[in-house]
């Protein structure tokens, strides 16, 4: 588990706080601090924090911070990666895996994803000079040690961002994010060689006028993945869509049932293809709308 702690006290405004639990969530260690931003500034410290496993022991965290100014004083924050292989007991120092060029330069809401070979994946968006946004992910093969040279998702002008990735039971990555393509839609790219070359973009939301964004990815058995975004079209809901053969082909999109007014989701898969949903948003009864967390899952795998 991890979260954004307000330092305090003359420090910097924020750091990432890890915790973990080895009986199924009954007690857990002392939280630490895996950030350790610096007092910078004009900085708001390190937010937007995202974590993901890998083998027994391994633990991936990434998050964006701004570690030092540039000369004309503007804070640009970049992307930062720290990992664990013994469990959290001890993390690596904070390294940088985003970049500023000429014509890139703020990096944020970065995305994490591991599998049980010890690859690991890390992606964000890079805002660019002229107001578009970019998205890039990072490969290493060996557990967050080294990472091969990013590569851009999105290959074209205009605003991607805050891609998401999952890596299904052979070790497949998937990637999806939300693209202005004259209209947001969630496009769609797939790697099965360690994040080294992805398969070509592939739009999966309809083209009908309406805004989708917020994806969320689930890799599940060989070749199964599972996508869902927020949809402001007709339907209005969270759609969820999956394909069996890698990403090649996906299946009809389904709307998730009283999704209406949310506010966001995250979904989850399991390798019997069940998929799970967890959203805030509004309920309407008879005599009254409650505002929540809601939780719903398929009834049965999607195939």
């Amino acid at each position: 588990m991890i979260w954004v702690r307000n330092g305090g006290g003359g420090s910097a405004a924020n750091d990432i706080y890890f915790t973990t639990s080895a009986d199924g969530g009954q007690t857990f260690t002392e939280p630490k601090n895996i950030s350790h931003s610096p007092p910078v500034p004009a900085s708001f410290g390190a937010i937007t924090p995202d974590v993901a496993g890998g083998p027994p022991g391994h633990v991936y965290v990434a998050w964006e911070d701004v570690y030092e100014l540039e000369p004309e004083g503007f804070r640009f924050n970049q992307t930062f990666f720290s990992h664990s292989s013994d469990g959290g007991e001890t993390f690596s120092p904070p390294q940088q895996l985003s970049f500023r060029t000429d014509t890139l330069l703020w990096s944020g809401f970065p995305h994490v994803a591991g599998d049980a070979a010890g690859r690991v994946y890390v992606g964000w968006h890079q805002l660019s000079i002229d107001g578009g946004a970019e998205a890039f992910v990072r490969a290493s093969p060996d557990a967050g040690q080294t990472f091969l040279p990013a590569v851009n998702l999105s290959e074209r002008d205009g605003y991607s961002h805050s891609p998401a990735l999952a890596v299904d039971a052979a070790g497949t990555l998937y990637a999806a994010w939300p693209d202005d393509v004259g209209n947001w839609e969630i496009m769609f790219r797939s790697s099965s060689d360690g994040g080294q070359s992805f398969s070509p973009r592939q739009r999966l939301s309809r083209k009908d006028g309406a805004a989708s964004t917020a994806p969320a990815v689930a890799g599940g058995a060989p070749g199964r993945v599972y996508i869902s975004w927020d949809d402001y079209g007709r339907r209005d809901a969270v759609l969820v869509t999956h394909s069996r053969d890698g990403g090649q082909l996906f299946r009809t999109r389904r709307k998730v049932p009283h999704t209406i007014a949310r506010e966001q989701h995250d979904m989850a898969a399991d390798t019997a293809g069940i998929v799970y949903v967890v959203y805030t948003g509004a309920l309407a009864e008879p005599d009254a709308t409650w505002a929540g967390i809601y939780f719903t899952r398929t009834k049965r795998p999607l195939r």
